[in-house]
C-alpha cells in the first residue's frame, strides 16, 4: 500500500526539516489514541540513528523500532521499521522551498501484518489511521511552526 500527500507550510524547508527530525516532536504530531510513547533515541535524527516507540494500539502493546535510511538537510528524511507489526513501514519526507514556504510530501509504504495480528491490522484500518494521522498533523504543525526558533 502507498499513500502520499502534498502540503505547504508558511516557513523555509530547513525550519520544518529542522522540527520533523526531532522524535518528540513527530510524536507531538500523532493523535493521542495512537497511544504512541517514545522511549529510547536520539534528539536530533540523523543518518543510521534508531528511536523505539512503544505503541499501544489495536488492542495491544508493541516497541517499534525505526532507522533514518537518509537524511539529506534540509531536502529528504526517510525512515524504515526495523521491528514492529508490519511487513514493511517507509516514510519519505521531501521538503522543497515554493513560492509559499515549503511544499512538503510525504509518501507512505506500508504493508500489513500477517497472522492474527493481519485479521485486526487490516489494511482498510490502516488506511484510516493514516489519514487521521495526517489530519492531525495538518491541524498542528502550523503552532509548531511559528513556535519554532530555527
Amino acid at each position: 500500500m502507498y499513500f502520499t500527500t502534498t502540503e505547504t507550510y508558511a516557513c523555509p524547508p530547513r525550519v520544518l526539516f529542522n522540527l520533523l527530525r526531532r522524535p518528540a516532536i513527530l510524536l507531538a504530531l500523532v493523535p493521542p489514541e495512537f497511544g504512541l510513547t517514545l522511549i529510547d533515541g536520539p534528539d536530533i535524527l540523523d543518518v543510521s540513528a534508531l528511536y523505539t516507540v512503544q505503541a499501544r494500539r489495536w488492542g495491544l502493546s508493541q516497541k517499534i523500532v525505526t532507522e533514518v535510511v537518509e537524511c539529506r538537510e534540509p531536502e529528504r528524511l526517510v525512515e524504515q521499521q526495523q521491528r514492529g507489526p508490519f511487513r514493511r513501514w517507509r516514510l519519505q519526507r521531501d521538503f522543497r522551498d515554493s513560492a509559499n514556504g515549503t511544499e512538503f510530501t510525504e509518501q507512505i509504504e506500508v504493508e500489513p501484518p500477517s497472522g492474527l495480528l493481519g485479521l485486526t491490522l487490516t489494511a482498510a484500518r490502516i488506511e484510516a489511521d493514516i489519514k487521521a494521522g495526517i489530519a492531525w498533523r495538518r491541524e498542528r504543525l502550523p503552532a509548531l511552526i511559528l513556535g519554532s526558533s530555527d
